[in-house]
C-alpha cells in the first residue's frame, strides 16, 4: 500500500508544479467573481480552470501515447528544387 502512495505522490507532483498556479489563479478569479457577484468573471474562472484541466489531460494521454509507440520520427526534409 505504501508503494502506490508513492507512485501516486509522483504522478501528481508534475501536474502540481505547473498546474497549480494556474488553478489557484483560477480559484482567485472565481472567488473575486463571487465577492463582486459578477457572473462573467465566474463564468471565466470556470473557463480557466477546465482548460487548464484538459491541457493537463491531453499532456497526459501524449506521454502515454509516446511511452506506448516510441518517440515519433522527424518528417522528412523538403527536397531541394
Amino acid at each position: 500500500m505504501r508503494e502506490y502512495l508513492g507512485i501516486g505522490a509522483l504522478v501528481t507532483l508534475p501536474v502540481l508544479c505547473c498546474a497549480a498556479p494556474a488553478l489557484l489563479a483560477a480559484g482567485a478569479l472565481g472567488a473575486l467573481g463571487s465577492w463582486l457577484v459578477n457572473p462573467w468573471l465566474i463564468g471565466v474562472a470556470v473557463l480557466s480552470a477546465l482548460s487548464v484541466l484538459g491541457w493537463g489531460m491531453r499532456q497526459r494521454a501524449t506521454v502515454a501515447k509516446a511511452d506506448r509507440y516510441g518517440p515519433t520520427p522527424p518528417p522528412h526534409p523538403a527536397p531541394n528544387l
